[in-house]
Formats: C-alpha cells, structure tokens, sequence
C-alpha cells in the first residue's frame, strides 16, 4: 500500500510538470457522422502527451449518482463558450483490493456539486461519448486526478429541452442529445409510463403526444412516485447497451440519450391549480387593498 501511496504522489508530480493546455469539454465530445468519438486524444495510447485536462463545474456529489459501494462518477459542465459535458467515472470491479483507498484519493479534494473543478486523466470511449477514466486498469500510472478549483461557484440553470430534442442524433451538436449530455437540463410536462420508482431505478417518460425517454433515478431517496405530470431536472446522458463484458460495441452512438436525476427536489410536481388560483387570488385582492 505504502508504494502505491508512493506512485501516485509520484504521478501527480508528473500531471503537473507536463505543459498541459486544457481540452474545453466541447472539443473533447465531437463525434462524427455515425457518432463515433473522434477527438484524437480519446482511446489514444496512454503517453503523458495524450493527457487531457478538462475544467467546469461538477454537476453532482458521486454518492448521489451512484452506489460508492461499487462505482463512482461525476458530471462536469463547461462554462461560457464550452457547450460540452464530460463525465469522469471509475469502477471497483477490476480494482476491488485497492476500491476504498481509490475512493479516498478521488474524493481527496473535498469537491461538491456546484463547485469548479480540474480533472486530468487519459480518455476513452464509451458508446457516443467520451469518458475520462482508467481505461478498467488497477495500473496507478491509469488513475485521473480530480482538483478543486473554486467553492460554491453554483449550479449552472439548467436548459429547457423536450424529449424530440433528446432523441435527435445530430453531429453538429447544434441540437439533440449529443449537445446535451452530461449538461443540466429540464424537461417540463411528463409523465411515467413504464419502470419501477425509486432509488438506483430506471423509468420511461413520456410528454403529452407519447414521445418517450428513459430516465435513471439515481442513488438518492425521491419519495413517492407522481400520479399525474411534473416537470425533472437532471443531466443529459447517453449511454451504450451493456453485456456481461460491459458495453456493447456499436451501441450508444447515435441513440441512448437519457436523463439522470441526482437531487430529489429536481422532480417538481405543480401546485394544485385550485391552490394556484387561490394564491393568484389573493394577490390580487391585497394589490387593489393597498391602492
């Protein structure tokens, strides 16, 4: 253990004497017309020059999107001119003598959603989009690096799309699902139609005219199911179909556009429209009392 605590510090050293100029999430996430990353640094081989250094703000707390027992991820979103997304993910299953001392060294930097982060670590691909992680290797000289930047910077507000939208696939990433994975989105006005509500559960959507979308509730309480409609917010997602052996290739490329729910108050159910008339009401009533 002792040497391995010895590595990374070693590697972390090397992170940063390498002159690294950041990737923006924007570039990072380009695909081509059949929706293959092709950024040239995702899936290159694991040289210091083939580091890539991605900046945002963290989306959400890894406890709250998934289980730590066994994965940990986080979702960082550019800011101003950078439209992308990218997510940094990493897994117990091919380090699991190592999995809570991996924990600790992620989680080091006391980061939280909300907050601006640097993440630096090597990139591959995982159905349509790009991931940072470590490539399912327990190899230290694999491990990605996740600073805090600024606190309490704030969650960026969340952009209003509708499920077409989501499940456009569009390579110029002027719209669809490909412009807004791994961004804070909401989609207003839907309904469950399919799935099991509830923590670490998956369900289907759908709007008014029965275009569907499935969206993942995550590793957080989120109360009873709603009966009627209700506005979500969460974070675009794309992901591929997964196997016994994990992804499976040539899925996710130009589909699996997903929304994933971290925050229990990001399901918003409307007041009841007698109660909102009521208050309309009053307000009204007060106003021509105070002329």
């Amino acid at each position: 253990m002792a040497k391995k605590a010895l590595f990374v510090g070693m590697l972390m050293v090397l992170f940063f004497a390498i002159p690294s100029i950041a990737e923006t999430n924007w570039e990072l996430q380009s695909v081509d017309e059949n929706g293959v990353p092709n950024y040239y640094k995702v899936g290159a081989n694991p040289t210091p020059e083939n580091l890539v250094v991605i900046e945002g703000i963290c989306l959400n707390n890894p406890e709250d999107m998934l289980d730590p027992a066994k994965m940990w991820q986080i979702f960082v979103q550019g800011e101003g001119d950078d439209l992308g997304g990218t997510a940094a993910w990493a897994g117990k299953f091919y380090q699991s003598d190592v999995w809570e001392d991996e924990l600790a060294r992620l989680n080091a930097s006391g980061f939280r959603e909300g907050d601006r982060v640097r993440i630096t670590g090597y990139a591959m691909a995982v159905g349509g989009k790009a991931n940072i992680n470590e490539r399912h290797s327990a190899d230290p000289s694999m491990n990605f690096t996740v600073e805090l930047l600024e606190r309490g910077v704030g969650l960026p507000e969340p952009e209003l799309v509708t499920i077409p939208e989501m499940n456009t696939f569009d390579p110029t990433r002027l719209t669809g699902g490909e412009r807004y994975q791994c961004r804070r989105i909401r989609i207003n006005d839907v309904h469950v139609v399919s799935g099991t509500w509830g923590k670490n559960q998956r369900v289907t959507i759908a709007d008014k005219l029965g275009n569907t979308l499935l969206m993942k509730l995550c590793n957080v309480d989120f109360g009873p199911e709603p009966t009627g409609e209700f506005d979500v917010i969460g974070l675009g997602n794309q992901e591929p179909q997964f196997g016994p052996s994990g992804p499976i290739p040539g899925t996710g490329l130009t589909d699996g556009y997903q929304i994933w729910v971290t925050r229990p108050d990001d399901i918003i159910i409307p007041e009841p429209v007698s109660l909102t008339l009521l208050l309309i009401g009053g307000g009204f009533i007060l106003s021509v009392r105070k002329r």
